[in-house]
């Protein structure tokens, strides 16, 4: 083979997977656009066809999947999916992976029959979002969802001594995804391929200081318990699962 053979064979190459890469990076495009909208099955499909094509697949796409499944109701997948992000070496995917499985063990202890099951849950839920916390103590969503879980723990241990089923305050509360994940916004960092940019409603650690969970404790603590009331108006929970995540290595957000 001469060297004009093999430069133009390499050229080819290079080519083909320059195409690759963009076929797939526009897969996980379509993917997010489609979660946003709250087409999660076809999300899903999508994520899932992905991480059977990319070996070792990347653990963003795990968290992807997991968050949309998360909104499918689909809690055992979700929650494998998620936990294969939260063990990965990137502390913003963890902290991330971490306060979305602690919103899935909330939704479960909230739709639990009955208090035994939804002390299992409430416990694991405390656990995970302490680990966001220690990841990113600035994660103010992740400490409002501790402080719910302290409060409905508190609510589990006053239900069990005057024998009231303990999930009776919080069986109404409706929780659901989020369609307010921001597009387009411009920064100086960027989301890795697949992951879409922080949540609107996040507070920028820098411009304000969040709430503790002591502060969220002693807010909770001082309303009534209306469990709609506080999953809409004060948590993560509703309308609120955290996507994204930020790359101290990429270029500009997308």
């Amino acid at each position: 083979m001469t060297t004009r053979t093999r430069l133009v064979v390499a050229a080819v190459l290079a080519t083909a997977l320059t195409a690759v890469v963009i076929a797939e990076r526009a897969s996980e495009e379509r993917a997010n656009r489609l979660h946003r909208r709250g087409d999660w099955s076809v999300a899903a499909r999508i994520y899932r066809a992905r991480l059977q094509e990319e070996v070792p697949a990347a653990r963003y796409l795990h968290y992807n999947l997991g968050t949309t499944l998360l909104e499918l109701s689909e809690a055992p997948d979700a929650r494998a999916r998620l936990s294969r992000g939260a063990a990965g070496p990137d502390d913003d995917l963890r902290s991330l992976a971490w306060y979305n499985l602690g919103v899935a063990s909330l939704r479960a202890a909230i739709a639990a029959p009955g208090s035994d099951s939804a002390l299992v849950h409430v416990v694991a839920a405390m656990e995970e979002n302490r680990n966001a916390l220690r990841l990113r103590p600035g994660r103010e969503e992740a400490a409002w969802n501790l402080a719910f879980a302290r409060r409905m723990l508190d609510s589990l241990d006053t239900g069990a001594r005057r024998g009231v089923q303990a999930g009776e305050a919080f069986s109404d509360a409706a929780l659901t995804g989020d369609d307010t994940r921001a597009e387009g916004e411009s920064g100086d960092i960027m989301a890795p391929p697949g992951m879409l940019g922080e949540e609107e409603t996040v507070v920028d650690p820098e411009a304000e200081q969040p709430l503790s969970p002591a502060e969220a404790a002693a807010i909770l603590n001082g309303i009534r318990l209306d469990g709609e009331l506080i999953t809409r108006k004060l948590l993560g929970l509703a309308s609120r699962s955290l996507w994204g995540t930020r790359s101290r290595t990429l270029g500009r957000r997308w």
